[in-house]
């Protein structure tokens, strides 16, 4: 017995497509055993902010392909294609083995003030983590990477820094990224 895990599609029903920056759904079976380790393992906690659209989950398989290619350097969460990211039922499917929850939280300090990691060189250092945690777990994990995974203020469609950023990367002031004008 399986079930589907319940995902609402962005905009609600009769709306074509996404909103702007956030992911397609792309619902999987889940099977029972799975859904009850995502249960016992806290996974609804995750839920809502996944289902709300506020986060997105990236494939640690993407990752690790995306640091392996040539020229490999991350961009924000509204500049990246939709298979760069899990669905909540593909994260819920994930839930196998010992593991607390598939997923895997990263950070780290901007290099830059327009780009956390301009040149890839902390995405091929995580890659070479996550290729490890993917060999162990045996399939695919969700990765919270701030940059990607959160809306970036100050950012286009495209993912190129705005005015404000720009600015303050030349050393024009203003804030830095989540900061308000004038703050």
């Amino acid at each position: 017995a399986s079930k589907v895990a319940a995902e609402r599609g962005p905009g609600g029903a009769g709306v074509e497509g996404p909103p702007p920056h956030r992911p397609a759904v792309r619902e999987v079976e889940v099977g029972k055993e799975q859904m009850g380790k995502w249960k016992e393992r806290g996974g609804p906690e995750l839920e809502a902010v996944v289902a709300s659209g506020a986060v997105a989950l990236l494939s640690a398989k993407w990752v690790v392909a995306l640091a392996k290619g040539e020229g490999g350097v991350l961009q924000p969460r509204q500049a990246l294609p939709d298979e760069a990211f899990l669905s909540l039922s593909q994260v819920q499917q994930a839930t196998t083995g010992d593991y607390d929850l598939p997923v895997v939280c990263i950070s780290h300090c901007w290099l830059q003030p327009d780009h956390p990691d301009p040149r890839g060189h902390n995405l091929r250092v995580v890659a070479r983590a996550l290729e490890a945690v993917l060999d162990s777990h045996g399939g695919d994990v969700a990765v919270f990477f701030d940059f990607c995974s959160m809306h970036q203020k100050c950012r286009g469609a495209d993912g190129a820094p705005g005015a404000r950023v720009l600015g303050f990367a030349a050393g024009g002031g203003g804030g830095g990224e989540g900061e308000e004008e004038g703050g």
